[in-house]
């Protein structure tokens, strides 16, 4: 019996990350923090603050009580596809409805999905991806979710050699995530195993 599985495709120039869930506990769970802390903008890394930190940080904590998740970014993917990226977080069992921001346009999207289609039908030799879908992430907290997560990798991997500012709110974030993680560094390519079949991948 085939799993079906939702992943959210969150992309930078030359990054590209995905988030795989099995359940919508996540969006369940992020609309709980919206209402408690009466927060109803979008989550964003670049909206990270010094006013806005403690939120990112509960963000963040939010996340890591869902069990379940999946989340891979290759920071150094010129020439890595989209289809690569979702045939590469797929097991034999599982199946694939994916999520990708609605910048894209119609006949971008078309070709996208064709070619994630081929790639992963090549690898898994069966229609494992049932389709691409454009959402905008205002509308999707899961994206949201990806986009933060992807930026605060990003970010890591921008301060290799470099003496980031301790008391900046997105360093502080990074180190928040580092500390769940239980890493030193984020900005190295590693696989994390933690409890409740969570997974958490960086190739840099």
């Amino acid at each position: 019996m085939n799993l079906s599985t939702y992943g959210y495709i969150a992309q930078q120039p030359k990054t590209i990350g995905i988030l795989k869930l099995n359940t919508v506990t996540l969006h369940s769970q992020i609309s709980a923090l919206r209402e408690r802390v009466r927060y109803y903008q979008p989550f964003a890394f670049s909206a990270v603050r010094d006013h806005n930190l403690k939120l990112y940080k509960q963000l963040i904590d939010t996340y890591f009580t869902v069990p379940h998740t999946s989340f891979s970014v290759v920071s150094n993917a010129k020439n890595y596809s989209l289809g690569q990226m979702i045939a590469n977080h797929l097991s034999k069992e599982e199946n694939m409805v994916a999520f990708v921001s609605s910048k894209h346009s119609g006949s971008n999207m078309q070709s996208l999905e064709e070619e994630a289609k081929g790639v992963v039908k090549k690898k898994m030799r069966r229609d494992a991806l049932f389709g691409i879908h454009p959402v905008s992430p205002r509308e999707s907290s899961e994206l949201q979710m990806a986009q933060v997560l992807l930026g605060i990798v990003s970010y890591a991997v921008s301060l290799l050699d470099k003496d980031p500012i301790t008391k900046n709110a997105k360093f502080r974030l990074v180190k928040h995530l580092q500390r769940h993680l239980n890493t030193d560094k984020l900005a190295r390519s590693n696989e994390y195993y933690l409890r409740f079949k969570r997974r958490f991948a960086v190739e840099v």
